[in-house]
């Protein structure tokens, strides 16, 4: 289970094109495509480093009008969804 201290990054098997304002991933294993609206858009594109969970959830509330608990709650979820679909590489045990 993905948490706020996860650290999380895109795994390199796969493609990214801008289509208007969503941005749509070619997973090249696969040959699946998968579909990002604008927010989730971003979140791919804060995901272009290794980062923290909390981390992102912070930058989302800076640039997005959400309370903490939803962005919180929605941001695990999608998070966990781009793990299942194998788009992104998961460390849950805490750096040093």
């Amino acid at each position: 289970m993905i948490q706020e201290d996860s650290l999380v990054a895109v795994v390199p098997d796969q493609v990214a094109c801008e289509m208007q304002e969503d941005l749509v991933i070619l997973q090249t294993a696969t040959g699946v495509y998968f579909g990002l609206d604008p927010v989730a858009k971003r979140v791919w594109s804060l995901l272009s480093e290794p980062k923290r969970v909390g981390s992102i959830r912070d930058q989302l509330l800076d640039e997005f009008d959400i309370d903490s608990r939803t962005c919180t709650r929605d941001l695990l979820m999608f998070l966990e969804e781009l793990a299942r679909k194998r788009l992104i590489q998961v460390c849950y045990a805490p750096l040093a």
